[in-house]
């Protein structure tokens, strides 16, 4: 695993110190992806390392460059892409979805840290929490993945069908840079997304506070029915395919 003290050298290395950091790193992959009675100890720590240790050691690298070379003329950005299966976990998504809210959080106590070395106009967190969207490794992740899973995150169709109804990766970018233009510090790719962070607001500053209570009033009227929903889908599920359920040899 990459530490800060790694990154710090390569960036002294090149005499680089970056204005904007993107922590894009993660993901999920066959070993990653399943029940916590099948994963193994290794799928859990190698998704938590992946998903929140990438972040957490690129970004201190880069934070203790800028405190070293203050510049107030400059507004530093670092950008945390977590996932929206940061607000709501499924099935299967036990090794990933705590390591994408892990991010959350890191964003959030890092935002009020930064607070200790310049004003919000020398430094920025940003944390966009898109849907899904099309890679080779989601396409790849699919002929793993519990059929459970694909059934609540509606992607038990075909990879055609998946490829035409999903967002690209690019797109994704596109809607994360445009929240990065507007000083956004929670970016959403959808409404979907957009509502369950609101469900789930928290501590995070909000970007825009009439839209963002009158999303977290309609998630609040609307969750517990799509919360109940998923339940009944896994119950309904479990009972049916109980002998398929046992745990694996891990």
């Amino acid at each position: 695993m990459v530490t800060s003290f790694q990154v710090r050298k390569a960036l002294t290395q090149y005499g680089a110190t970056p204005d904007i950091v993107f922590c894009v790193a993660g993901g999920s992959n066959a070993s990653q992806i399943g029940f916590l009675a099948d994963v193994s100890p290794r799928g859990l720590t190698s998704c938590l390392e992946s998903n929140y240790y990438s972040a957490v050691f690129i970004t201190q690298a880069c934070l203790q460059l800028w405190i070293q070379n203050p510049d107030k003329n400059r507004v530093r950005h670092v950008v945390f892409v977590s996932s929206a299966a940061a607000f709501v976990g499924l099935p299967g998504y036990i090794a990933y979805t705590p390591p994408k809210a892990a991010v959350r959080a890191f964003a959030d106590t890092l935002r009020q840290e930064l607070l200790l070395y310049g004003d919000k106009d020398m430094y920025q967190v940003h944390s966009a929490f898109p849907g899904t969207f099309i890679t080779d490794s989601f396409l790849a992740e699919q002929a793993s993945k519990p059929e459970i899973t694909k059934i609540m995150e509606g992607s038990n169709i075909s990879d055609e069908e998946i490829e035409a109804k999903t967002p690209s990766a690019s797109t994704i970018a596109q809607k994360i840079l445009g929240g990065l233009d507007k000083g956004y510090y929670s970016i959403t790719s959808d409404w979907e997304s957009a509502l369950i962070l609101n469900n789930m607001r928290g501590p995070s500053p909000r970007d825009n506070v009439l839209l963002d209570l009158l999303l977290a009033l309609v998630a609040f009227l609307l969750w517990p029915f799509f919360r109940r929903t998923f339940d009944r889908k896994t119950r309904n599920y479990g009972r049916k395919h109980l002998a398929n359920l046992q745990p694996a040899n891990v």
